[in-house]
């Protein structure tokens, strides 16, 4: 994963230094290197969040959409696993515990907006604490 992390990363710095001028917002290779430099966030976020489990988000906002995006998933895979199993008790556990977690992200977020990311209330409360006393 992290090769392709570098491998996107590479494709945009070869769009912006190599390709032509970004001379707008509206320019076509700065739209196309946007979108390699986004998929590299993206893939940060996933191997942060799931190969690197219990380590801080290192990037905030995008590390909150992915959280979300992640949760919705699992959501919707254990809702399809209800449908086609009503009866299935371990599924409707399954769909509690995700809904759960997904409502859990998302209030968190809510709760510290704008003041704390939900990347610090992941942190223990003198690490943020420290990190705010330093900027």
């Amino acid at each position: 994963m992290l090769g392709f992390e570098t491998a996107l990363l590479a494709i945009f710095c070869v769009i912006i230094l190599a390709g032509p001028a970004v001379t707008s917002a509206s320019a076509p290779s700065g739209i196309i290197a946007g979108l390699f430099a986004a998929m590299a966030m993206g893939m940060q976020s996933v191997i942060v969040r799931l190969l690197m489990r219990g380590v801080p988000q290192t990037n905030v906002m995008t590390g909150n959409m992915t959280s979300i995006g992640i949760e919705t998933t699992d959501l919707v895979s254990a809702w399809i696993k209800c449908v086609r199993a009503p009866r299935d008790q371990d599924n409707r556990r399954e769909l509690a515990a995700v809904r759960a977690r997904l409502f859990t992200v998302l209030a968190m977020r809510l709760a510290s907006w704008p003041e704390r990311p939900v990347v610090q209330s992941a942190m223990p409360k003198q690490d943020w604490q420290a990190r705010q006393l330093l900027s």
